[in-house]
Protein backbone atom coordinates (compact mmCIF):
# COMPACT_ATOMS: atom_id res chain seq x y z
CA UNK A 1 0.00 0.00 0.00
CA UNK A 2 2.78 2.42 0.93
CA UNK A 3 4.63 1.73 -2.30
CA UNK A 4 1.54 2.51 -4.36
CA UNK A 5 1.08 5.73 -2.47
CA UNK A 6 4.72 6.65 -2.93
CA UNK A 7 4.46 5.79 -6.61
CA UNK A 8 1.35 8.00 -6.92
CA UNK A 9 3.12 10.86 -5.17
CA UNK A 10 6.04 10.39 -7.57
CA UNK A 11 3.66 10.72 -10.52
CA UNK A 12 2.14 13.88 -9.02
CA UNK A 13 5.58 15.43 -8.57
CA UNK A 14 6.58 14.43 -12.11
CA UNK A 15 3.38 15.96 -13.48
CA UNK A 16 4.09 19.10 -11.45
CA UNK A 17 7.58 19.36 -12.94
CA UNK A 18 6.24 18.92 -16.47
CA UNK A 19 3.51 21.50 -15.86
CA UNK A 20 6.03 23.94 -14.39
CA UNK A 21 8.26 23.56 -17.43
CA UNK A 22 5.28 23.96 -19.80
CA UNK A 23 3.96 27.08 -18.08
CA UNK A 24 7.45 28.59 -17.90
CA UNK A 25 7.81 28.15 -21.67
CA UNK A 26 4.28 29.47 -22.23
CA UNK A 27 4.99 32.51 -20.04
CA UNK A 28 8.10 33.24 -22.11
CA UNK A 29 6.04 33.15 -25.30
CA UNK A 30 3.46 35.48 -23.78
CA UNK A 31 6.19 37.91 -22.66
CA UNK A 32 7.77 37.81 -26.11
CA UNK A 33 4.47 38.47 -27.86
CA UNK A 34 3.61 41.29 -25.43
CA UNK A 35 7.01 42.88 -26.04
CA UNK A 36 6.42 42.72 -29.82
CA UNK A 37 2.99 44.31 -29.48
CA UNK A 38 4.34 47.14 -27.32
CA UNK A 39 7.25 47.78 -29.70
CA UNK A 40 4.98 47.83 -32.76
CA UNK A 41 2.54 50.15 -31.04
CA UNK A 42 5.34 52.53 -30.04
CA UNK A 43 6.74 52.54 -33.58
CA UNK A 44 3.33 53.23 -35.10
CA UNK A 45 2.67 56.01 -32.60
CA UNK A 46 6.01 57.64 -33.41
CA UNK A 47 5.32 57.46 -37.15
CA UNK A 48 1.84 58.90 -36.58
CA UNK A 49 3.21 61.83 -34.57
CA UNK A 50 5.83 62.48 -37.22
CA UNK A 51 3.24 62.36 -40.02
CA UNK A 52 0.93 64.71 -38.12
CA UNK A 53 3.79 67.14 -37.53
CA UNK A 54 4.70 67.14 -41.22
CA UNK A 55 1.07 67.68 -42.24
CA UNK A 56 0.71 70.63 -39.84
CA UNK A 57 3.94 72.15 -41.16
CA UNK A 58 2.70 71.78 -44.74
CA UNK A 59 -0.59 73.51 -43.92
CA UNK A 60 1.16 76.35 -42.08
CA UNK A 61 3.65 76.91 -44.90
CA UNK A 62 0.86 76.78 -47.48
CA UNK A 63 -1.13 79.41 -45.60
CA UNK A 64 1.93 81.61 -45.13
CA UNK A 65 2.81 81.30 -48.81
CA UNK A 66 -0.72 82.18 -49.86
CA UNK A 67 -0.75 85.21 -47.57
CA UNK A 68 2.65 86.33 -48.86
CA UNK A 69 1.63 85.89 -52.49
CA UNK A 70 -1.59 87.83 -51.98
CA UNK A 71 0.33 90.53 -50.11
CA UNK A 72 2.58 90.96 -53.15
CA UNK A 73 -0.49 91.02 -55.40
CA UNK A 74 -1.91 93.82 -53.23
CA UNK A 75 1.19 95.93 -53.69
CA UNK A 76 3.24 94.75 -50.72
CA UNK A 77 0.49 95.25 -48.15
CA UNK A 78 0.93 92.33 -45.76
CA UNK A 79 -2.27 93.09 -43.87
CA UNK A 80 -4.30 92.81 -47.07
CA UNK A 81 -2.75 89.43 -47.91
CA UNK A 82 -3.37 88.16 -44.38
CA UNK A 83 -6.95 89.42 -44.44
CA UNK A 84 -7.67 87.88 -47.85
CA UNK A 85 -6.14 84.55 -46.77
CA UNK A 86 -8.27 84.56 -43.60
CA UNK A 87 -11.36 85.26 -45.68
CA UNK A 88 -10.53 82.41 -48.06
CA UNK A 89 -10.01 80.04 -45.12
CA UNK A 90 -13.26 81.08 -43.44
CA UNK A 91 -15.20 80.75 -46.69
CA UNK A 92 -13.65 77.34 -47.38
CA UNK A 93 -14.46 76.21 -43.84
CA UNK A 94 -18.07 77.37 -44.16
CA UNK A 95 -18.50 75.61 -47.50
CA UNK A 96 -16.97 72.45 -46.04
CA UNK A 97 -19.26 72.58 -43.01
CA UNK A 98 -22.40 73.09 -45.11
CA UNK A 99 -21.36 70.28 -47.44
CA UNK A 100 -20.64 67.98 -44.50
CA UNK A 101 -24.03 68.72 -42.95
CA UNK A 102 -25.82 68.22 -46.26
CA UNK A 103 -24.17 64.84 -46.79
CA UNK A 104 -24.74 63.63 -43.21
CA UNK A 105 -28.40 64.61 -42.89
CA UNK A 106 -31.04 62.61 -44.73
CA UNK A 107 -33.00 64.56 -47.30
CA UNK A 108 -36.09 66.24 -45.94
CA UNK A 109 -39.31 64.87 -47.34
CA UNK A 110 -42.28 67.01 -47.89
CA UNK A 111 -45.30 65.85 -46.01
CA UNK A 112 -48.30 64.55 -47.90
CA UNK A 113 -50.71 67.33 -48.84
CA UNK A 114 -53.58 67.70 -46.44
CA UNK A 115 -57.18 67.93 -47.49
CA UNK A 116 -57.06 71.73 -47.09
CA UNK A 117 -54.27 71.87 -49.69
CA UNK A 118 -56.32 69.75 -52.09
CA UNK A 119 -59.23 72.23 -52.05
CA UNK A 120 -57.22 75.08 -53.42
Amino acid sequence: MATRFAKSIGYVFAARDVAKHYFAKHAERVKERSREVVENTAKRAAVGVLALTVMIMIVVLLIRGTAGGLAEAFGGRAWAGDLATAGILLLGGAVGWVTFRAVREPPRRRSAPSSADDRR
